[in-house]
C-alpha cells in the first residue's frame, strides 16, 4: 500500500517540554495488502496527550494540498463519518483513493485532470508557502493551472521535468531557493509583469553558479544542458500566458553552449560480462530487455509503450527476420518524440527468435515489457543500474561510483541506442571471414528516428583501435597495396656546383652514361 506520493498525517496533542501544542505527525503508510495503521511518530521526549483525525498530505498540479481523510471519503459518496468512528479500513480507502487520481493524472485520464484542476481552483485545506503568508501569488497559480494541462498532451517525463524546473522558478521568486543570496530590501516577484529579461538572466546566473546539483551533491551550480532546459520550460510556460515580448527576453540571456552529449558504445567486453550475469542470475527479463534495446536501438520509452501488434515477420521462419513499428500510442497517451519517430526498424532473424521465446512465456500481454498490470513501466533505468554494479561493468570514477548511494553514470539505457548506432555504422565481417560495409548513416537515422542526420552523425564514433586494425587488414582496398611495382633505377648524385661537374670530361662521360641508361618513348 505504501505511496511515497501520499503521506498520511495525524493529529496529536503533545507536550514538549512542558509546551502543550497541537501538531500533525506522520503515520507509517500500511504495507501491500494490509489496512492496519501503525502509531504516529511523534518527537523524542514529545509527552502524547490526546489524538484528532487523520490528513492525507500529497502535490497535485504543483500544490500541496493537506486534506482530511474523512473529506476525501464524503467527496466520494460516504457519509456520518467522524474522528471517532473512521477504521483503518477508511483511512485506507481514502490513501487509495487519491493515489488513483494521480496515477490517472500521470496517464493523461481525462477525470484526473478535471479533479486536478478543482484541486486547484480549491483553496481550503491547501498549504501555503508564500513569503508573505497572504496567499498564493499570480506566478504560483498560473504555474500550478500550466502543470495541471501537461498530462493530456505531454509525456509523464516531460510533466515530471517541466513540473521541477517551473516549481524551482517559482521558489526562486520568492526568495526561498536554495543557496539564493537576496539583495538587501528584496522583494518577492509575485506577479508575471515583474518578470524581466533582467529576471530571466538572474535565474540563469543561479542556476550556474549556486543551485544544488543533485547528481553531484558537492559541486554547486548546473551543467550547461540542464539549466538550459529549465530555462527553456521557463520561456515555455511565460509562452503558454501570453507573456509580451517572451522571445526577445529570452534572446537577452547569454546561454552557455549545450555540453557535449556521450555517445560511446558499450564495449564487447562489458556486453558480455552483463548478459553472462544477467543469466547467473537467472534475470531472464532484464536480459531480454538490454537485448531488445541493443537490437532495435529504440529510446527506452519506446519500449516501455512497444506491443506485440507492433511485430510484423517477414515469413513464418524467425530467422527471416522481421520489421518493429513505432507508432503514437493513444490509449496510453504517448507519441513518438518527433515527426520522424513514426518508423519501421528492421530486426534481425535472432532478436525475433528470442520474442518467440519470450511470448510463449506470456502469451496474454498486451505490452512486450510490462508491468504486473500490464501497463507501461519507468522502472528500465533502475534495474539496468542494478544488475550492471552485481556484473561489474561500473566505471569506477564517475561521480555517481565514488558517491554512496549513487548509481555509475556510465551505465544507462540509452547507451544501447549509442551501441546500436556505432554497430550499424561501421564496418563489420561476415561469417565467412568478408568485409562489409557498414549502413549508411541517411538509413540508421531513418531507423533509429532522428530529426536529422546531423544528429546521427553524433554516433559516428571512432571504432576501438584493435577492432579498426582488423577491418583495415580485411579491407578490399588491400587489393591495390599489393601489386608488383617494377624496379626503379637510381639516378647518380648530382654534385652541388652541376655546372663545373658538366665542363670536366668525367662529368660529361657520367651523364652520357646515365641517359643511355633510360629507354626514352615519345
Amino acid at each position: 500500500m505504501a505511496n511515497v506520493r501520499v503521506r498520511l498525517l495525524k493529529q496529536v496533542k503533545l507536550n514538549i517540554k512542558g509546551k502543550v501544542k497541537w501538531d500533525k505527525c506522520v503515520v507509517p503508510l500500511p504495507t501491500m495488502g494490509k489496512s492496519k495503521l501503525g502509531p504516529a511518530k511523534i518527537a523524542s521526549g514529545a509527552e502524547l496527550l490526546a489524538e484528532g483525525g487523520y490528513y492525507l498530505d500529497y502535490r497535485v498540479a504543483g500544490a500541496r494540498k493537506v486534506v482530511t481523510a474523512i473529506s476525501i471519503l464524503e467527496a466520494a459518496g460516504r457519509k456520518g463519518l467522524t474522528t471517532e468512528n473512521i477504521t483503518d479500513t477508511d483511512v485506507t480507502a481514502a490513501i487509495g483513493n487519491i493515489a488513483r487520481h494521480l496515477d490517472g493524472l500521470r496517464a493523461g485520464d481525462k477525470a484526473a485532470i478535471d479533479w486536478a484542476q478543482e484541486q486547484t481552483k480549491s483553496r481550503a485545506h491547501t498549504k501555503t508557502v508564500e513569503a508573505d503568508g497572504k496567499g498564493k501569488s499570480e506566478i504560483t497559480l498560473k504555474i500550478a493551472g500550466y502543470l495541471a494541462t501537461l498530462p493530456a498532451i505531454r509525456a509523464a517525463n516531460s510533466v515530471l521535468a517541466y513540473t521541477s524546473s517551473l516549481e524551482a522558478f517559482d521558489v526562486w521568486c520568492q526568495g526561498k531557493a536554495p543557496n539564493q543570496e537576496l539583495p538587501r530590501g528584496f522583494k518577492p516577484i509575485r506577479d508575471v509583469k515583474q518578470i524581466t529579461a533582467d529576471t530571466l538572466r538572474e535565474y540563469y546566473s543561479y542556476m550556474a553558479a549556486k543551485a544544488v546539483n543533485h547528481k553531484n551533491p558537492n559541486v554547486k551550480g548546473l551543467s550547461a544542458t540542464t539549466r538550459n532546459g529549465k530555462l527553456g520550460h521557463v520561456g515555455t510556460w511565460l509562452r503558454s500566458i501570453k507573456v509580451p515580448g517572451i522571445d526577445e527576453m529570452l534572446k537577452e540571456v547569454e546561454k552557455a553552449q549545450n555540453d557535449s552529449v556521450d555517445t560511446s558504445p558499450y564495449s564487447d567486453e562489458a556486453l558480455e560480462r552483463l548478459f553472462t550475469k544477467c543469466y547467473e542470475l537467472g534475470l531472464i527479463d532484464r536480459a531480454e530487455l538490454c537485448q531488445f534495446l541493443l537490437g532495435t536501438g529504440q529510446r527506452p520509452g519506446e519500449t516501455a509503450v512497444a506491443e506485440w501488434t507492433d511485430i510484423a515477420r517477414k515469413g513464418q521462419d524467425a530467422a527471416l527476420g522481421g520489421f518493429i513499428q513505432v507508432a503514437a500510442k493513444p490509449h496510453y497517451k504517448w507519441k513518438p518524440k518527433t515527426l520522424k519517430g513514426t518508423r519501421a526498424i528492421p530486426i534481425s532473424g535472432a532478436l525475433l527468435a528470442m520474442l518467440d521465446r519470450r511470448r510463449v512465456r506470456a502469451p496474454e500481454s498486451v505490452l512486450i515489457f510490462p508491468t504486473g498490470l500490464d501497463k507501461p513501466t519507468n522502472k528500465f533505468l533502475r534495474d539496468l543500474k542494478e544488475v550492471g554494479e552485481l556484473a561489474g561493468i561500473n566505471c569506477g570514477t564517475c561521480v555517481g561510483c565514488r558517491s554512496e548511494g549513487m548509481a555509475c553514470r556510465e551505465v544507462y539505457t540509452h547507451r544501447f541506442r549509442h551501441t546500436y548506432a556505432c554497430k550499424m555504422l561501421w564496418s563489420y565481417r561476415d561469417a565467412n571471414g568478408a568485409i562489409k560495409r557498414g549502413v549508411d548513416v541517411k538509413t540508421v537515422s531513418k531507423w533509429m528516428g532522428h530529426s536529422s542526420i546531423a544528429v546521427t552523425q553524433r554516433y559516428l564514433e571512432a571504432m576501438p583501435d584493435l577492432e579498426g586494425l582488423e577491418m583495415v587488414n580485411l579491407s578490399e582496398v588491400n587489393h591495390w597495396l599489393d601489386q608488383p611495382v617494377a624496379p626503379v633505377v637510381a639516378a647518380p648524385p648530382l654534385p652541388v656546383d652541376v655546372a663545373a661537374w658538366l665542363s670536366t670530361p668525367e662529368g660529361i662521360a657520367q651523364f652520357q652514361e646515365f641517359l643511355a641508361s633510360k629507354t626514352i618513348t615519345a
